[in-house]
């Protein structure tokens, strides 16, 4: 059975409309994604999908509010890439893209005594 959330349906109308963004590398940096104003409809399905008090590491505070973090979404679950690649003309199996990001998005987070036992120290 197919996933029709509505963030695997963000995630596949963003991959959708990167085949239009320019190519040029300072057009499709993850800063220069994320203030795509299409970009904010990733960022509400994930707040819908993946909510702060079960999936913390993925807020941060923007403007005084918790919001999914941009950086994460793009770069930690690999969006970013897929999505320089889609601008760039790559064949990108987005199907399998907007699954991966739904797992990533969706997965238990990691627990804080996990994050803590493995930090180092610089």
């Amino acid at each position: 059975m197919e996933d029709t959330s509505p963030l695997r349906q963000a995630v596949l109308a963003w991959l959708e409309q990167a085949r239009d963004l320019p190519s040029i590398p300072q057009a499709i940096t993850d800063v220069a994604l994320s203030t795509q104003p299409e970009f904010d409809a990733v960022i509400n399905a994930v707040a819908g999908a993946a909510p702060k008090a079960e999936h913390r590491d993925l807020y941060g505070k923007a403007d005084g509010d918790w919001a999914p973090r941009w950086s994460t979404l793009l770069s930690g679950s690999g969006l970013g890439d897929a999505t320089r690649l889609v601008a760039q003309g790559a064949m990108v199996p987005v199907e399998e893209v907007a699954d991966s990001f739904v797992a990533f998005c969706t997965a238990p987070a990691p627990a804080v005594e996990d994050a803590v036992a493995d930090w180092r120290p610089p």
